[in-house]
């Protein structure tokens, strides 16, 4: 957590802690750490980390909270105080009776876990959380380094050998325990080692009926430690739920995530599975339970149905737990919220475009991204989407190769942009859909065409001589707007009258709502939005890296204003 009204550039002021009202304790929260799977195919495939490697999981992000004197609620104050960054003194809080502390939590390391018919480790594997190993048989090297803020876990099934040789000082070191375990017929090969190789806070648990250790080593000597637990070998269970922890949709649409459960246990185990959400949206895919076999994985997809407003987040918990060890389980959270997608088509030199796409979450700050490569020499002056397809369509003008083509894309597949035919007009600066799903466009000098989504042809409607820059169709379709020069002109399907007029040179226009209207401006690095009942007056504007933006493509379904 930080002060609210800091930007992070300058110095706080040194009384902010006594002279500030409002800056009561809040409870703060770090965020989770990132986890870590890796996995060979099995039956012969090495998993190799060579000394100068690493293998990490995240650490759980920091968490503190003010500790400050508040005139209305009572005094706080520092004790046993580090001030090594003068901005952020960090110590024990305190306060007067009846003034409570607010809570600080650390966010949770995420577990590294590999899994492989043979590791060979020579270099670091660091684990925000825990570490957990399976290997049929493991070979170590003097610079292994395994870390965890938690448990170290390596265990293996039936007749596996874990060989840990050979290791320096503190080699293996565990924030709470260190668990080396085999199934029966196993054994644990600790020779070679003569030293503290293993360190952990809290105990260090053998499961193995063999352990072989070099004459006049006794296992005390190897370990540092609160506690050691010698127990009979066993199989230990494990599973691990991994996917995609973070998504974005439009509203109303409906999300495929996938999610793989993977058994990292030595033997088949059956799972109980359980999903739940705090904002009660639409949820299917997931079974209530699984069966999988030892080093197997099963993969399911979770289907979110979003609800139709923009910037809703809700956060859906899946965990699984073994039905043969019930306090073996796994837990995995996604984030998931609706967001708004608009698209644009920049003009770069004289006929190389670029697609583009604007994001945002609550219409306040904006995420601009390329989409696509660069499209040499198709000179697309023109896009809209499909409200009823979400295609993108564009056309090619005066400086393409292939001028007057009509092309489109589907942004939700990552695809190619397609060729849908030759419009037949040479001069078509721009595109728009009506309500209806029918495509229009202006050929430059002769007028309104309507544009046949199969061939891509078009047919001129109403002709009209005037220079137009860009149309766009009103989101009901009552309304034409077209941009003339300078003027903006609306045309309701009989009398075509100037709405306002602009003081910039206009290059593209697209209707988002009743009387709003995006603008694309030549030479500016925004995208405009302005209110065309009211003067044209700008209401808003989106920051871009581009600076020629020809069209821009807005839908209900992928954008709704409220």
């Amino acid at each position: 957590g930080r002060l609210s009204n800091w930007d992070n550039s300058a110095p706080l002021p040194s009384d902010f802690t006594n002279n500030i009202d409002y800056y009561a304790n809040v409870p703060v929260t770090g965020g989770n750490g990132g986890i870590a799977y890796l996995e060979t195919d099995w039956g012969g495939d090495t998993l190799i980390a060579t000394p100068t490697s690493q293998i990490v999981s995240g650490e759980g992000g920091q968490a503190g909270v003010w500790c400050n004197w508040n005139r209305s609620k009572g005094s706080c104050w520092l004790e046993d105080w580090n001030d090594d960054d003068p901005r952020w003194p960090t110590g024990t809080c305190h306060c007067e009776p009846g003034v409570d502390i607010a809570e600080a939590t650390p966010g949770e390391g995420g577990d590294l876990t590999a899994l492989s018919s043979s590791l060979n480790i020579s270099g670091q594997a660091i684990s925000g959380g825990s570490v957990y190993f399976e290997p049929e048989i493991m070979l170590s090297w003097p610079n292994l380094r395994i870390e965890a803020k938690e448990d170290v876990v390596i265990f293996g099934g039936e007749d596996w050998e874990l060989n840990l040789n050979h290791l320096g000082d503190e080699s293996i070191v565990a924030g709470r325990n260190i668990i080396l375990a085999v199934g029966e017929g196993g054994k644990i090969n600790l020779q070679g080692n003569n030293s503290k190789v293993f360190k952990a806070a809290g105990k260090v648990e053998i499961h193995a009926d063999t352990i072989l250790m070099d004459d006049d080593v006794q296992l005390e000597d190897l370990v540092e430690t609160n506690e050691i637990v010698l127990e009979p070998s066993e199989i230990l269970y494990h599973v691990v739920l991994n996917g995609q922890q973070q998504i974005k949709g439009v509203p109303g649409e409906t999300l495929a995530i996938e999610v793989t459960l993977s058994n990292s246990g030595a033997t088949q185990d059956s799972y109980t599975l359980d999903v739940s959400d705090l904002a009660g949206w639409e949820l299917s895919g997931i079974p209530t339970s699984a069966n999988v076999e030892g080093l197997e994985q099963e993969s399911f997809t979770l289907k979110v149905t979003l609800p139709s407003k923009l910037g809703i987040r809700d956060l859906i918990t899946i965990t699984a737990t073994s039905q043969t060890v019930p306090n073996v389980n796994a837990s995995m959270e996604i984030v998931v919220f609706t967001t708004c997608r608009v698209w644009g088509i920049q003009d770069n030199e004289l006929n190389d475009s670029q697609l583009f796409e604007i994001r945002s979450n609550d219409l306040q700050t904006f995420d601009v991204t390329k989409q696509g490569n660069l499209l040499e020499s198709y000179d697309l002056e023109s896009l809209d989407v499909n409200p009823l397809s979400g295609e993108l369509y564009m056309a090619s003008s005066t400086d393409a190769n292939h001028p007057g083509f009509l092309y489109k894309v589907d942004p939700k597949k990552n695809e190619e942009i397609k060729l849908v035919g030759d419009i037949g007009f040479q001069h078509v600066d721009s595109l728009s859909f009506d309500s209806q799903g029918v495509l229009w466009g202006w050929e430059r000098g002769k007028g309104l065409l309507q544009i046949n989504l199969l061939a891509g042809t078009g047919e001129l409607v109403i002709p009209y001589t005037e220079d137009v820059q860009d149309i766009s169709w009103s989101p009901d379709g009552q309304l034409l707007y077209a941009v003339q020069g300078k003027d903006l002109l609306v045309w309701d399907g009989n009398t075509l009258t100037t709405q306002c007029t602009l003081n910039k040179e206009i290059e593209g226009i697209e209707a988002i709502a009743e009387n709003m209207l995006m603008f694309g401006v030549h030479g500016s690095k925004k995208v405009l939005v302005m209110d065309v009942s009211n003067g044209c007056q700008e209401i808003s504007s989106i920051p871009t890296p581009f600076d020629d933006v020809e069209g821009i493509a807005w839908s209900a379904d992928t954008c709704p204003i409220q």
